[in-house]
């Protein structure tokens, strides 16, 4: 141990500069999409050009609820996990052919967290409106997630909180189209805990699928386009 630490000719610095740099974009449904009960939402990723990370992407979903009228209602009080709820079925495509499915989302990611996640990790999913407090609901709060007095929300839901490809398959995706389907919940009624004698209004207003796009070094680019040449094929294990 003693020689080691003063032997300071031996030690040679290894740099890796293939990844240059990382950044998140933005990708929206079609223009022509609706975000009511039942309604199908496909948000596309149609470059081709790009090398995305998926497993490090996620949904930031803008809303707003209330009583029947619409207006803030500070007795409504948001479920745990309620952004997952708002979805009965998400799949996720590659070049036009499904790669994972789930169906009641909400429920699946709610077993899937309370048995496989710890403390800590639990407390980071916070902006997916998840408690880790062990209550069932999620209180009104003035933060920047879920404000009760004006009736708004955003979350930040990761994919790879919902579906096993995302969570298990940590790779880039190179020179492919991808596309998320979500279809809305028929119903909202697990989203919200509503006082007997109530009725209330929920809707999304907004959708945005935030992925990250990995910038390589022209002789990575090389190597990669190269092997996309040779037509060899990937293993996506999930």
């Amino acid at each position: 141990m003693s020689m080691q630490i003063i032997n300071i000719d031996s030690i040679n610095a290894v740099l890796n500069d293939d990844i240059t740099g990382k950044e998140y974009h933005s990708h929206y449904p079609y223009a022509a999409t609706t975000f009511n009960n039942s309604d199908e939402i496909r948000i596309p990723i149609q470059q081709q050009d790009i090398y995305t990370l998926p497993c490090d992407s996620y949904l930031h979903i803008f809303g707003k609820y209330g009583d029947a009228n619409g207006a803030a209602d500070p007795s409504l009080k948001l479920c745990n996990n309620f952004g997952a709820f708002l979805f009965d079925e998400i799949r996720y495509e590659i070049a036009g052919q499904e790669v994972d499915r789930v169906r009641h989302v909400g429920i699946t990611s709610t077993m899937k967290n309370v048995l496989s996640l710890r403390k800590h990790e639990q407390d980071d999913i916070f902006p997916a409106g998840w408690s880790s407090s062990g209550t069932d609901d999620i209180l009104p709060v003035n933060g920047s997630y879920i404000n009760g007095e004006s009736g708004t929300f955003n979350v930040l839901l990761p994919l790879r909180m919902l579906l096993g490809f995302f969570e298990d398959y940590n790779r880039i995706l190179l020179n492919v189209k991808q596309e998320l389907i979500l279809l809305r919940a028929s119903t909202d009624n697990n989203a919200v805990v509503v006082p007997v004698g109530k009725s209330f209004t929920l809707s999304i207003t907004k959708i945005v699928w935030k992925i990250q796009y990995v910038n390589v070094s022209d002789e990575t680019r090389l190597s990669l386009l190269k092997r996309v040449d040779r037509d060899e094929p990937i293993s996506m294990a999930f």
